[in-house]
């Protein structure tokens, strides 16, 4: 079995350390695993690193989030050099912006009624850039904000189980009240840099994508769809299943695990139909298509 999607501790919402992880990945019988950090590489050093250790398979990874259509849509990068200046100075462009957009977001909540102080959020971010874990923390942290009745479906109510998911959703998405638009880094832009970096470029958990949107992302070099996750029901892998194949894309299978405090009911390895032969079909389609080994830095 193989998990291409996980986060650490080097994601600010994820949970556990790298070393945690491959030891949490042998006791579940995975073979092979990639660190797929929020617009973050960091964590491959130590993948690359420590995973043979394990005798796990170790393969680069990261999580870059870009716009399509004013969607934002997450494009996964496997088997790029994490030397390359090209994703060094993307990543290091989106950390900046979601910074800025931070101050922002912190701003608007105070308007909206909540204590809520950047200072906080960074803290609870690990000084990375937040997400919406890292905001919601610093909400409950401040004793002025727990009697308040918006927070209760958080707290004890129907979204306690994934508080922090619910909670972005619901606060910090297009069209809600604390959204904040950033410089957008577009989903081109995003493939681009990725396959500049002698990278594969997939497209996480598609979920409402259309075939029509697949072809469109085609044209701007995705090399494969992220099939197999735990937001697509069977109905959903079928779909992007038969894309996949008809324009001979490669399919991954990923978790997208930050750990249970984080979402509560998606579990490492957990996937279905993640057999190893998935990751052998990466590292063919890498071979035709740059004429060498994926593992080759």
């Amino acid at each position: 079995m193989i998990d291409l999607h996980i986060h650490t501790t080097f994601s600010s919402d994820g949970i556990y350390r790298p070393e945690t992880i491959l030891k949490k990945a042998v006791e579940k019988g995975l073979k092979a695993l990639s660190f797929t950090d929020h617009n973050e590489i960091l964590a491959n050093y130590i993948g690359l690193k420590k995973a043979k250790n394990f005798n796990l398979k170790y393969i680069i990874g990261t999580e870059i989030t870009s716009y399509y259509k004013k969607r934002e849509l997450h494009i996964l990068g496997y088997f790029f050099s994490i030397d390359s200046q090209i994703i060094k100075d993307l990543l290091k462009n989106i950390r900046n912006e979601k910074l800025m957009q931070a101050k922002k977001i912190c701003k608007k909540l105070q308007n909206l009624g909540f204590e809520i102080y950047l200072e906080d959020v960074l803290k609870f971010s690990k000084r990375k850039p937040p997400t919406g874990v890292s905001f919601l923390k610093a909400i409950l942290k401040n004793n002025k904000n727990l009697k308040d009745e918006r927070l209760i479906p958080y707290i004890k109510g129907g979204k306690k189980r994934s508080p922090f998911m619910h909670f972005y959703n619901d606060w910090l998405t297009p069209n809600k009240p604390a959204y904040v638009p950033g410089k957008e880094i577009t989903t081109e832009e995003a493939i681009y840099s990725i396959i500049k970096s002698n990278g594969l470029a997939v497209i996480a958990h598609p979920q409402n994508l259309s075939e029509a949107d697949i072809e469109e992302l085609i044209r701007m070099g995705l090399n494969g769809i992220e099939v197999y996750t735990t937001y697509h029901d069977e109905k959903k892998r079928l779909f992007y299943k038969t894309i996949a194949e008809k324009r001979g894309l490669i399919m991954t299978a990923g978790s997208d695990y930050h750990g249970e405090r984080i979402k509560k009911d998606v579990h490492l390895g957990e996937i279905g139909e993640n057999d190893i032969v998935l990751l052998e079909r990466m590292e063919e389609y890498y071979k035709k298509y740059y004429g060498k080994n994926p593992y080759s830095m």
